[in-house]
């Protein structure tokens, strides 16, 4: 019994600090994006970003910046944890394999980084120590179990094997 307390407390304090860690550092990132959205809002020079599925700059921009500020907050204090990741993990892989898809790896090794510990965080959800946690809990005082997310859906409902062709397809040579 003593082993199973200890082996959940290591657990939950693991995503824990992965959840606080990867979601704080985030966060300047976000912020970054804001404040230069804010000083081309400003000087009334149009947006320099990406634009993402024809979206325009202004609504690329606005997107990752929610996903890069809005969505660590959310996740860092664990609510809606799983699809808040699942926000931040999206955008890191656009930023990752779309937008730096020719840079070497070592200048886009940051972003596979949080992609991973966000993609992580989508599949394991917050741990005991989240609000999602407290919000969550049933009658007696167990949280009852979840799916594995968004993630093992999106995986499932395309294939596995679509899925892996599609990755080697469009990213593998930019990977390796």
């Amino acid at each position: 019994m003593q082993h199973n307390r200890r082996h959940r407390l290591m657990h939950d304090s693991g995503l824990l600090l992965l959840r606080l860690g990867f979601a704080l550092l985030m966060m300047p990132h976000g912020l970054a994006k804001l404040d230069r959205y804010m000083g081309s809002l400003n000087s009334g020079e149009p947006v320099k970003f990406m634009n993402f599925l024809g979206l325009g700059a202004d609504v690329s921009l606005l997107l990752t910046i929610f996903a890069e500020l809005a969505a660590p907050f959310f996740l860092a204090i664990g609510f809606k944890s799983r699809w808040f990741a699942g926000i931040a993990a999206f955008c890191i892989a656009i930023a990752a394999f779309w937008a730096h898809r020719d840079d070497p790896l070592k200048e886009k090794e940051h972003a596979l980084l949080y992609f991973i510990a966000f993609l992580v965080l989508a599949l394991t959800g917050p741990g005991r120590y989240s609000l999602d946690s407290l919000l969550h809990k049933n009658e007696h005082g167990e949280k009852p179990r979840h799916s594995a997310g968004l993630f093992v859906v999106v995986v499932n409902f395309c294939g596995i094997r679509a899925f892996k062709r599609f990755i080697c397809k469009h990213f593998a040579s930019h990977i390796l």
